[in-house]
């Protein structure tokens, strides 16, 4: 309703500017006109011409001395000021101009009739209404018919929407129309967002999923150990047993939600401090038996840009793991002015080729760490950490056997 309304002023300011400049244009021809016929009173007066002009020769009292033929039908003029003016005379509408001849010969007024420049000026008007009412509504049908095929993506948009929320199937997209423009863009990055959320939510039911699965068994087994423990028949070294099962179970439970929770914030890790690498390495090293290759000077102070607690968690990661399937690790520290590497190597038995992407998924463990302790979410958490930071995880060979992993993270400038 609003386009409609500024169409509609448009052209009524339109209209009424036309029907000005006509007007005033009309009214300016006459008045050069009446101009031009005064400039010439003799022939203008003459007894024995006979003109169709209307001229008058006005004493100053107002007596008139002489009419051309034509006023004279019509009756004559009052005496009037220099200058323009409109009057009727006999029922006809007159613009007149009276000027000045002399002291002694009065004044001369000169006419002519206004009335067509009046029926011109009254179908003037009438043709501008209709004009004006006519492209009103036919600018008004235009209008609406563009403003609806334009905002027909984003009326499907709302109908996906109202459609995600009702069925909650994150799967639905936004038909993309053809084009560059500013709602064809709008519709991309909704089908943009509709495939994160999607991926999103299908990581979210997944994790859900193995979460469950994987608490299963050391609530089950904690549950079982605490009910021997109730019984009172159960004593020495079986009960002392027990304990020591639902103590491991316990802590078994504690890192899994720990891990779980860990990998929960990696999903919101915003990049805000400026964390020196080679710090976080020095001390994950520390009281462990990993060591540390020489750090190259080039390196030594070097900075990314990330979350302390988070980079913490994937340097821990790393080095547990190696000490976990290798027996040990061999940390080093590289880097250039885009990009710092942290790898750590283990004499393992290292990582088959088919499984060096799937390692990196929740919960997945390989057939050698079945009887190992971990959840398997170490290797999932410095994936996604590393990710979160806008860098990369790998994992290779280690010469002369093991596995070796590596991080690429970009190097704060």
């Amino acid at each position: 309703m609003g386009g409609v309304a500024a169409v509609c002023l448009t052209a009524l300011v339109v209209a009424a500017l036309a029907y000005l400049l006509v007007a005033n244009g009309s009214r300016a021809y006459e008045d050069r006109l009446l101009a031009q016929i005064a400039s010439r009173p003799r022939q203008l007066l003459a007894r024995a011409a006979r003109y169709t002009e209307l001229g008058q020769l006005t004493a100053r009292n107002g007596a008139v001395l002489r009419q051309t033929v034509a006023l004279a039908k019509l009756g004559k003029l009052p005496l009037l000021h220099p200058g323009f003016a409109n009057l009727t005379l006999a029922h006809r509408p007159l613009r007149v101009f009276t000027k000045v001849l002399s002291r002694r010969r009065g004044l001369l007024s000169v006419a002519v009739s206004d009335a067509s420049a009046r029926a011109d000026l009254a179908a003037l008007r009438r043709g501008v209404v209709i004009a004006m009412l006519a492209g009103t509504l036919l600018a008004s049908v235009i209008l609406v018919t563009i403003t609806r095929r334009a905002l027909a993506p984003l009326r499907e948009t709302a109908d996906v929407a109202d459609r995600i929320v009702s069925t909650g199937d994150l799967a639905a997209r936004v038909p993309e129309p053809s084009g560059d423009d500013e709602i064809a863009s709008l519709t991309r990055s909704l089908n943009r967002m509709l495939g994160h959320l999607e991926s999103s939510d299908a990581a979210l039911r997944r994790l859900v999923a193995d979460a469950s699965h994987e608490l299963r068994s050391p609530v089950t087994t904690l549950r079982g150990n605490l009910e021997l423990l109730l019984d009172a028949r159960l004593q020495g070294a079986d009960r002392e047993e027990a304990l020591r099962d639902a103590h491991a179970e316990a802590e078994r439970l504690a890192k899994l939600v720990e891990d779980l929770l860990t990998l929960a914030r990696t999903d919101t890790v915003r990049g805000v401090d400026r964390v020196a690498l080679t710090e976080f390495v020095q001390a994950a090293v520390a009281g462990t038996s990993a060591t540390l290759a020489p750090v190259p000077a080039s390196v030594a102070g070097a900075q990314v840009i990330g979350e302390p607690v988070a980079l913490r968690a994937l340097v821990r990661n790393l080095i547990e793991n190696a000490e976990r399937y290798g027996g040990g690790a061999e940390v080093t520290l590289a880097g250039d002015e885009g990009w710092l590497t942290l790898a750590v190597a283990d004499h393992g038995p290292g990582v088959p080729e088919a499984d060096r992407e799937r390692i990196f998924g929740r919960f997945m463990r390989g057939a050698e760490a079945a009887n190992l302790p971990g959840s398997g979410l170490g290797l999932a958490i410095v994936a996604a950490t590393a990710r979160a930071h806008g860098g990369t995880v790998t994992v290779g060979e280690t010469a002369g056997g093991g596995a070796t992993f590596s991080v690429r993270l970009p190097r704060a400038i």
